[in-house]
């Protein structure tokens, strides 16, 4: 368990609070309202009792519950098939990157600047309990603001009760100091249950919706992204209102007013709602993680286009576009869509992308499986900086097409060298390995020795990108 020292100022006052809040509610209302020795009186001591102690203790374990840290070895496998939904950057498009922790980030994990960490599901870090609010103490926070609502709720009404009561028992000096507890008890008393309740309800919406306070931020801007080009936002997490609830809670029923963690994972991945999409290889439509990162490109084909193809809000197209207009038009970036998996479509629309050669996931799989097998035995372990070319790779297939994608990956790849000349020559294997090797037979043509060697690394076509870009440079 990595946490720093539990106590700080603000806990120091939650459980000062929580202390004269017992005191005064068990030995000043109960006793003025019942008295404390009847037996109404000692039946609301007791039950008072019950919901301070789970109340203290899991507060006890929030803050001293690790929240979830990600593991210096974990590395995203794209490959994965039972992992099909990756989270990217919203610039780049590379898989997300802690730099200040030098790791990768699993799906709902962010960087805490007060803890110096990534925080696995990071709901928010709460100053109440000097710890953050993550996937391994969710639950054991959300109980324990559950029974300080209704302590804080009981407390309040004993309080009212015993205060329309008059006691014959009490004299004059004992009015006076029960006066000031029933003021400074009630200056707590009332904001706190007011936002106390008002944060479980806020949680409660958030456990239904499967989010955190975090996605549910990031959520509204996407919404409004997504709104804007007529198209709805659907939160992936979100797995139906039971569903979001056991994962939270648990499947048990019983264990659900305790902290029992016995459910959690490792918190690297989460169920998403595309994950009972049925999926069939190499189809967009059907792949979930590929058609919400990026398009897929055929540059290869007899008639020299380019498909792409992807699922929209309103309808599904097949949109087609020369190679050669990115050469004469200096690569004239194409229009971005919004891509949204929908569960079922019409028999034509699955037959169209099951027509789809999805080259550009073949090569973006292909150079992962290449970074694995001849980058990787050879870098150091605290490098993890070329790992992103392959991530890289999609975006640029996703805006150029497969060729010049490839080139610009392989340009990256040479760019973040810390190994000398050794990465540029795998890098020119890559090429090799993924435009020839990987099946694809272009007609070589004559030229001059400097572009010969181009082409026979690139292909006649990728030859004639990298002179493009080339003459750009």
């Amino acid at each position: 368990m990595k946490r720093g020292s539990g106590f700080s100022f603000h806990v120091t006052v939650v459980i000062a609070a929580i202390a004269f809040i017992y005191f005064s509610t068990v030995f000043v209302f109960i006793d003025q309202w019942f008295g404390l020795w009847s037996s109404p009186g000692m039946l609301n001591a007791v039950f008072f009792t019950v919901v301070a102690v789970m109340c203290i203790s899991n507060y006890a374990l929030a803050i001293y519950t690790d929240p979830g840290q990600v593991p210096s070895s974990f590395v995203p496998d794209v490959e994965d098939p039972d992992n099909i939904v990756h989270e990217i950057k919203r610039k780049g498009g590379d898989l997300r990157y802690c730099q200040k922790c030098s790791l990768y980030k699993p799906p709902r994990a962010h960087h805490c600047r007060i803890c110096n960490r990534c925080i696995l599901r990071m709901d928010h870090h709460c100053v109440w309990m000097n710890n953050c609010v993550g996937h391994a103490n969710y639950k054991i926070f959300f109980i324990f603001v559950m029974y300080a609502v209704v302590a804080c709720i009981y407390s309040l009404v004993l309080l009212a009760g015993s205060i329309t009561i008059d006691s014959p028992k009490d004299d004059q000096q004992s009015e006076g100091s029960y006066r000031v507890v029933y003021i400074v008890s009630g200056l707590i008393l009332v904001p706190l249950s007011l936002a106390l309740g008002f944060f479980l309800c806020w949680h409660f919406y958030l456990i239904m919706q499967n989010k955190t306070t975090i996605e549910y931020q990031e959520g509204v801007r996407a919404m409004c992204v997504a709104e804007k080009g007529g198209y709805v936002y659907s939160h992936p997490y979100d797995l139906g209102a039971y569903e979001n609830l056991i994962a939270v809670l648990g499947p048990n029923v019983l264990c659900w007013l305790l902290p029992s963690t016995k459910h959690i994972d490792s918190g690297l991945r989460f169920r998403t709602s595309f994950d009972n999409v049925p999926r069939t290889p190499m189809s967009s439509s059907s792949h979930p993680s590929m058609a919400l990162a990026f398009y897929s490109y055929s540059p290869c084909k007899p008639s020299s286009s380019t498909n792409s193809s992807f699922l929209s809000s309103s309808s599904h197209t097949k949109q087609q576009s020369n190679l050669l207009f990115p050469l004469r038009k200096k690569f004239r970036q194409q229009s971005r869509s919004l891509c949204i998996v929908s569960g079922s479509g019409s028999d034509e629309s699955n037959s169209q992308d099951d027509e789809v050669d999805n080259l550009g996931v073949k090569a973006a799989l292909s150079m992962l499986k290449f970074y694995k097998r001849e980058i990787s035995p050879i870098m150091p372990k605290s490098c993890r900086y070329i790992p992103t070319c392959s991530e890289y790779s999609m975006i640029a297939y996703k805006k150029y097409g497969v060729v010049k994608g490839t080139v610009l990956t392989a340009w990256r790849l040479c760019r973040c060298n810390p190994l000398g000349n050794v990465v540029p020559s795998l890098a020119l294997k890559l090429l090799s390995y993924l435009l020839i090797g990987s099946g694809q037979s272009c007609e070589q043509k004559t030229v001059n020795d400097e572009d010969s060697h181009r082409m026979r690394v690139f292909g006649v076509l990728g030859g004639a990108q990298w002179q493009a870009l080339g003459q750009q440079n």
